[in-house]
């Protein structure tokens, strides 16, 4: 897997002004360049740091310049947060107290499995709690404050089963179905192919069943047995097998979200607004949307009787 980081504003500010956290902050940065680590910044972060570097830099315009040139030197790539990072990062607002700026770096961290390299104390504990790798460790914030937040509460964020919530994302789908339709008349297709786009949009269909294992290597001998063809994915932490359209997953120990059964996962061309439909029909959200690298992102819910169920999108 790629080594990825977020870095967050304070530690950008760190690295250029004379500060307490400047020496870990430009160890950091030696690092990265050392180990050709991606680096990821959200599109505010450069908002945030001029906005640090014109107060706290003399105050001039060619001193925040200057400070900006030596940070595209880092080579992050700038990322727009999309809608699932939002959701993410307001799920993150209302578990940790965090402004929303701090939340979609946590966001991003989550979605993209990177680690957050960050020197604010409150954003550390968040991405603790959420199981994200935060470097360094122990360094309360040294650049711009913003005012905290008060946390309203923890686990599985409010939306996720809001009514509310769900009927706005489904309005949002309904948008893009209705011009991904012009774009198709505009082109000439029949309207049959629109026809045919709206049942796919809601039907989707079985992709892959993921089994928890205790051995993996025996396991992927049994199942190698079974389908009669080897896995197109074989690796330390997953062996996949790709049989007439069905993918069969083989997790160790269950994976990260604690497997012990089985479990289907559906693809499904909008996972939010397939999560708002489930959950307005009884189902509770268990694994919020994340992503799991390559694009994808994932999502469990429990039916009324406590099954899992799980929905895939592929980017």
């Amino acid at each position: 897997m790629a080594d990825r980081v977020i870095v967050d504003a304070s530690v950008a500010v760190a690295v250029l002004l004379e500060e307490s956290g400047t020496e870990a902050a430009r160890r950091l940065t030696r690092g990265w360049a050392s180990a050709r680590a991606e680096l990821f910044v959200p599109s505010h972060f450069w908002i945030e740091v001029t906005n640090v570097l014109m107060r706290r830099r003399g105050g001039t315009a060619a001193a925040a310049v200057e400070g900006l040139i030596v940070l595209d030197g880092l080579g992050a790539q700038t990322v727009e947060p999309d809608r699932p990072v939002l959701l993410l990062a307001i799920g993150a607002m209302e578990r940790f107290g965090l402004s929303a700026y701090d939340a979609v770096y946590l966001a991003l961290a989550q979605s993209t499995e990177a680690r957050l390299a960050q020197l604010d104390g409150r954003l550390a504990h968040a991405a603790t709690e959420t199981g994200i790798e935060v470097e360094p460790a122990g360094l309360g914030r040294l650049a711009e404050h913003h005012a905290p937040y008060a946390a309203t509460v923890s686990g599985h964020p409010t939306w996720a089963n809001s009514a509310v919530v769900g009927r706005h994302i489904a309005e949002l789908r309904r948008q893009a179905m209705t011009q991904a339709a012009d774009s198709l008349l505009s082109l000439g297709a029949p309207v049959a192919d629109w026809d045919e786009m709206k049942e796919d949009s809601i039907r989707g269909a079985t992709a892959e069943v993921l089994h928890p294992v205790s051995d993996l290597a025996t396991a992927k001998q049994v199942y190698a047995a079974l389908l009669g063809v080897p896995p197109q994915t074989d690796g330390s932490y997953y062996v996949g097998f790709e049989d007439e359209g069905q993918h069969i997953g083989l997790v160790p120990g269950g994976g990260p979200q604690g497997m012990t059964s089985p479990v289907a996962y559906w693809q499904v061309p909008d996972i939010e607004a397939k999560l708002a439909e489930v959950t307005a029909a009884g189902a509770t959200v268990k694994d919020p949307a994340h992503d799991v690298g390559g694009g994808r992102l994932v999502a469990t819910v429990t039916d009324p009787d406590g099954n899992v169920l799980g929905l895939l999108q592929d980017r």
